[in-house]
């Protein structure tokens, strides 16, 4: 996955204090969308100054990476949220 296949599926909503990523029309992709968001999350450090929360559907499974992509993220007090739905 790269930048361009990201940006071009991704729902993104924004206002002044959330940016909202709805990863879930990536379908059986949203793990990998979701490693894919964090590794470069983590890499950059607080891009958006503001909470990300990353929507999936409720059985998708977080990535052992991803867990500890958050954990990093939430070290250098970035606020992360992965919120499943059904």
């Amino acid at each position: 996955m790269d930048w361009t296949e990201f940006n071009s599926i991704v729902v993104r909503r924004e206002d002044s204090e959330i940016i909202e990523l709805d990863l879930r029309p990536f379908g059986d992709r949203q793990a990998e969308a979701l490693d894919f968001w964090l590794d470069a999350a983590a890499t950059q450090g607080d891009a958006f100054g503001k909470t990300s929360v990353l929507k999936t559907d409720a059985w998708t499974t977080i990535s052992q990476d991803a867990h500890t992509q958050i954990e990093k993220l939430r070290q250098k007090r970035v606020s992360v949220l992965v919120v499943g739905e059904r």
